[in-house]
């Protein structure tokens, strides 16, 4: 990504301070292969429950937010230790061993705990938390997810976007994600 020029999408599935460790590595890459120019800011991720009620915020988070990263850790696999064995895919090794290990529910409420959850304020809060980790441009908001009703994602989007969304669009980021990808043609 750094030889190509562009920022990252950050999907919340390691410890923040892991996230934020790689995060600076590919900064450093980026700025030796580019004459010590400021790399792209990445963009985050995340899977959103927002309720005026923080209470019904938490049992989305524990039903829907929950149910994909099970859904997520059966798809890719998490708990397969021979990934450990695929280049690039180390990682994902390692996971399978802890998973081994703590137990798959474990690993679902990690994954699904690193999402954003609450009120309005407190949703606002933790993405102000994780731009402020990653100096993120902005970020991918999900908002219907783990077979939540579409009455209920609908609601939990149109809360965000009317409480939310206009405290995000007034911070000032110095948004940059990069630079159009002239190379993907070559």
């Amino acid at each position: 990504m750094a030889r190509l020029g562009v920022g990252l999408l950050i999907i919340a599935q390691k410890p923040w301070d892991k996230t934020v460790a790689e995060l600076n590595a590919y900064r450093e890459i980026y700025r030796e292969i580019h004459n010590n120019a400021e790399p792209p800011k990445p963009i985050v991720a995340c899977f959103i429950c927002c309720n005026e009620d923080a209470a019904a915020a938490n049992a989305m988070h524990d039903k829907y937010t929950r149910g994909y990263s099970r859904s997520a850790l059966d798809h890719y696999e998490f708990h397969n230790e021979g990934l450990a064995d695929i280049k690039g895919y180390e990682y994902y090794g390692a996971l399978a061993h802890n998973i081994r290990k703590h137990g798959v529910d474990a690993f679902v409420n990690f994954l699904a705990d690193l999402q954003v959850r609450g009120t309005p304020q407190q949703v606002y809060d933790q993405m102000l938390q994780y731009q402020h980790l990653t100096d993120c441009a902005g970020f991918i908001g999900i908002f219907s997810f783990g077979g939540m009703p579409h009455e209920m994602a609908q609601a939990n989007m149109r809360l965000f976007a009317r409480e939310v969304l206009p405290r995000l669009q007034g911070l000032e980021v110095g948004a940059s994600v990069g630079t159009p990808l002239a190379i993907a043609a070559e």
